[in-house]
């Protein structure tokens, strides 16, 4: 029998742990599809939580593919991050403008859903907002997150 967690609990529960956001987010992207928890999850999640913290300046994250690692890095935590400080400015680059416009709206999409807003308490909707603020990129407050391809590897740098 599963026990149902508080509205409350659980909202806490997603803004503190990286590790629960990312299930919340994998499972708002790919409805229907099973989340299938790990330790290579929660071992990318606490290096995440270390970067956000800042007590680790460069983190590099080698697994094989299909592990999940742009939804961790490249769309759950820029939208985790921006979510508990509206006022941080994340940039993330990939060797390809398509796939770092695909990470930003995918970051979009989680930031649009009704639970993220709960959760973060953010009022309204980026399409409220005003059209040069409604591009493919995500934004809040005073924070962002542009995207841009380069033709080296992917690099993400956050402030």
């Amino acid at each position: 029998m599963t026990k149902m967690i508080p509205r409350e609990l659980l909202d806490a529960l997603l803004q503190d742990s990286l590790t629960a956001f990312i299930e919340y987010a994998f499972n708002t992207l790919n409805p229907g599809d099973p989340f299938i928890p790990d330790n290579h999850i929660r071992a990318m999640a606490h290096h995440l939580e270390l970067v956000e913290r800042r007590e680790i300046r460069r983190l590099a994250i080698a697994l094989p593919p299909r592990h999940l690692k742009s939804l961790c890095a490249s769309v759950a935590f820029p939208a985790w991050v921006l979510g508990r400080d509206p006022s941080r400015r994340i940039i993330a680059a990939s060797y390809s403008a398509d796939l770092a416009q695909g990470f930003s709206l995918q970051t979009r999409r989680l930031m649009e859903d009704a639970t993220y807003r709960r959760i973060f308490r953010q009022p309204g909707s980026i399409q409220n907002a005003p059209p040069s603020r409604r591009s493919a990129q995500p934004a809040m407050a005073t924070g962002s997150r542009p995207r841009s391809g380069v033709r080296s590897p992917a690099r993400a740098a956050i402030s």
